[in-house]
């Protein structure tokens, strides 16, 4: 009676099994072992198959597995995995963006539109993606579920660094943009302090629980505060642990300083602790139309909602070139390295024919919840909305009074 192996199930037949048609068994049971068992050295065309593990399989390695080429990561729908892709870690082409993290999608822009499978992930989770058009971008990005929305918590573009911001560079290259503080610093800290945005202002927070302005401008002077006509900086700082706060015309105090020591002799005629010039003012206005619109934009992408997206709506139809692997009609050389030999080969592969195909994909800023089987989109509050809400925040992208006062006056002085 016959019996069978292990692994693959080959059957071993019994002394005095297939008297007669020997040769037919040996044939067929070294088919099965050649279709199992393929060396890649056979091959001048196709892939060489490697065999599929049953449910629940792994594949062991018991050394380092090297390649001396590329790998090629079959898609998944449209995109491409190495790892897991359901809530688990993953590296994931898709669109030319890579994406580290856990059911993320981005858009044609690299900007993360929705998680893959709605509102499942946790929050707290980062992400990173890098467009292959040279551009240089990269973002870690944070998924707060109860609001369904996202952050970026840290963004890279054209040599910038954002801290929650993508946009906010001022035209510079290479500087560091904070985005206000949603909230501003008033607890305590220990060992550490804090830079942060607050007003489109700049300020530090340390661990004695003083805020300090940093940037010349403080918000909401008093009226009893005389800033200098000429540059009107004004400090400000607060101490939450006091309880107090206070505003220091610090330009004016100079002017003050260096009167009073001319004064009494201190300063010569010609010395100064102050020295101001003139330079060319921009257009207050003009300013003031660009802070409205960088604010809009900011508003918008801040507003922005999930919506259900028809099936019929979902989807658009692009055509890309393929190569027909039945179609070969030419040769082309290659080389490839022998690490064991320390050689290089030449080798001849097959030059396929290019075919243009056309398929489907889900269009731009369109995900898919595997979870109820909908479509979504983000959508943004429309112009009108956006308009309604600028005007009503006016004090958040207007100029200061007094900058702009200032401006006007250089500007008419320098026209004469």
């Amino acid at each position: 009676m016959s019996t069978y192996t292990t692994n693959r199930n080959y059957e071993k037949p019994a002394h005095g099994d297939y008297p007669g048609t020997w040769e037919q068994w040996v044939a067929t049971i070294l088919d099965a072992i050649d279709a199992d068992i393929v060396d890649a050295s056979i091959f001048t065309t196709g892939n060489l198959p490697i065999a599929r593990m049953p449910t629940g399989g792994t594949w062991n390695l018991s050394s380092i597995l090297s390649f001396a080429g590329t790998i090629e990561i079959a898609n998944i729908g449209t995109f491409k995995y190495i790892g897991a892709w359901n809530n688990n870690f993953r590296i994931t082409n898709y669109n030319g963006k890579i994406m580290i993290g856990n059911n993320v999608k981005f858009d044609a822009s690299g900007n993360i539109v929705s998680d893959y499978y709605g509102t499942t992930n946790p929050s707290g989770i980062g992400f990173l993606s890098q467009t292959s058009t040279g551009s240089a971008l990269w973002s870690i990005i944070r998924k707060d579920p109860a609001a369904d929305t996202y952050e970026y918590d840290l963004y890279g573009i054209g040599g910038n660094v954002g801290l929650r911001t993508s946009t906010e560079f001022g035209s510079g290259v290479g500087v560091l943009s904070l985005l206000n503080a949603t909230t501003n610093p008033s607890g305590i800290l220990t060992n550490a302090a804090l830079f942060y945005a607050s007003g489109g202002e700049m300020y530090v927070y340390d661990a004695g629980g003083t805020a300090t302005l940093i940037s010349p401008h403080a918000p909401e002077i008093p009226a009893e505060i005389t800033p200098s006509k000429k540059f009107p900086a004004v400090s400000y700082e607060e101490n939450k642990i006091m309880g107090v706060r206070r505003w220091i015309a610090k330009c004016k105090a100079y002017e003050l300083i260096e009167e009073l020591a001319k004064k009494a002799g201190l300063l010569g005629v010609d010395e100064s602790i102050i020295k101001i010039e003139t330079i060319t003012p921009q257009d207050p206005d003009e300013v003031e139309v660009q802070k409205k619109q960088q604010w809009k934009q900011q508003w918008k992408e801040k507003n922005k909602v999930k919506k259900v997206v028809d099936k019929a709506d979902a989807f658009e139809e692009y055509t890309k070139e393929v190569e027909d692997k039945d179609s070969i009609v030419d040769t082309k050389v290659q080389y490839e390295l022998d690490l064991d030999a320390g050689d290089v080969k030449q080798v001849e592969v097959p030059a396929y024919k290019k075919v243009t195909v056309t398929k489907k994909r889900l269009k731009d800023g369109v995900v898919f919840d595997a979870n109820t089987g909908e479509f979504h989109k983000m959508v943004h509050p429309d112009d009108a909305e956006v308009e309604v809400a600028a005007n009503a925040n006016a004090k958040e992208w207007k100029l200061p009074i007094w900058v702009k006062e200032n401006a006007i006056a250089n500007i008419k002085a320098m026209s004469k």
